[in-house]
């Protein structure tokens, strides 16, 4: 594979110019924390030749989704470089990670290694490939918290916070929707995703859509620096579930609790029915079109042979070649509106 050496130089170049100015605000007195927010480790881009058009293309994106990212999370930067690594299927991917990964993984992100590796056939198109980006280099920026933070939140809670950054759910539509689960309540707890996810991609589908409701909801009732406070309480050493407390006075079950309340509801449930429905509606004209459009030209052929063989046998009456409909002929010599029988004057 090929090292992007440029890529690193570039971002170690404008690491050095965010130090000056560091050093400049310093001098001045002026607070450090936007300077530290806004210095952004090196990586190295590793591709095959096949996509090393494609990643150099999106170094500066890369840069920007992780300046964002970690504007997000509001966490002091951890200076070591990670490394970008590209491959184009499953059977590379599985080859850079060294073990068998699950038929629905499209990327990974490594805390030992600081690593990112991503699938780009596997990830899909252009935009969903941006999607995965975003997701993982969320997951990169949660490193942030310290090797020891990271291990210990729940992976539910990483999941959450990678999905609502990146602005999709991943594996959605894998399994029945959580709004029917809770009003059947058969969903399943938190806690059954603390340490991970299962291997089909139908239970982790549902962990994927609980982390992301979690932080959803916590972000829409509480907002982003009630969230900030949280990470911040991980990274000095909390558990989650004491950094909620301290945080807004509920626990991880509390608010679980609340949610699945939100998710039964009539408005979670009415808003879940009508996607499914508008789904549902769109699916059946685009199969039903067609047939019902085959269906109508059969019929108006048949009706078409008919009126021509009937025309064949010296009926009165001619086809329309413009509507389909029976039009009456009329001899040369009979005008319409005209009976025979009756006395002409």
């Amino acid at each position: 594979m090929k090292v992007a050496q440029a890529t690193t130089f570039r971002l170690a170049k404008a690491s050095a110019r965010m130090s000056f100015f560091a050093a400049l605000l310093a001098l001045s007195g002026a607070p450090l924390a936007f300077a530290q927010s806004s210095s952004l480790p090196p990586f190295e881009s590793h591709a095959p030749p096949g996509l090393q058009g494609m990643a150099d293309k999106m170094e500066s994106e890369i840069t920007a989704i992780l300046q964002e990212a970690r504007d997000w999370t509001g966490l002091p930067v951890d200076p070591r470089p990670f490394r970008l690594e590209w491959v184009s299927g499953r059977k590379e991917l599985e080859g850079a990670l060294g073990y068998k990964a699950p038929s629905w993984f499209a990327a990974v992100a490594e805390l030992k290694k600081r690593r990112l590796v991503i699938a780009t056939e596997v990830a899909g198109s252009q935009e969903q490939l941006r999607i995965t980006l975003r997701h993982e280099l969320m997951h990169l920026a949660m490193m942030d918290l310290g090797a020891t933070a990271f291990r210990g939140t729940p992976s539910w809670f990483h999941e959450g916070c990678a999905e609502v950054f990146a602005g999709d759910i991943y594996l959605k539509g894998s399994s029945d929707s959580i709004f029917w689960m809770a009003a059947a309540e058969t969903l399943p707890t938190l806690s059954e995703y603390r340490a991970g996810f299962p291997q089909s991609p139908v239970l982790a589908s549902t962990g994927y859509a609980l982390g992301h409701a979690f932080v959803e909801r916590y972000l829409r009732l509480y907002g982003q620096p009630a969230l900030r406070e949280v990470l911040a309480l991980l990274r000095a050493g909390e558990e989650l579930d004491s950094a909620l407390v301290q945080t807004t006075g509920l626990s991880i079950v509390t608010e679980e609790k609340a949610l699945q309340e939100e998710l039964r509801g009539l408005a979670g449930l009415g808003g879940d029915l009508y996607s499914r429905l508008f789904l549902g509606l769109a699916v059946f004209i685009f199969v039903a079109f067609p047939i019902v459009r085959a269906t109508r030209r059969r019929r108006r052929a048949d009706l078409e042979s008919q009126w021509a063989e009937s025309g064949k046998q010296g009926s009165p009456y001619s086809v329309s070649r413009r509507m389909g409909w029976p039009i009456r002929k009329f001899p040369p010599n009979e005008r319409p509106g005209e009976d025979k029988n009756e006395p002409q004057l």
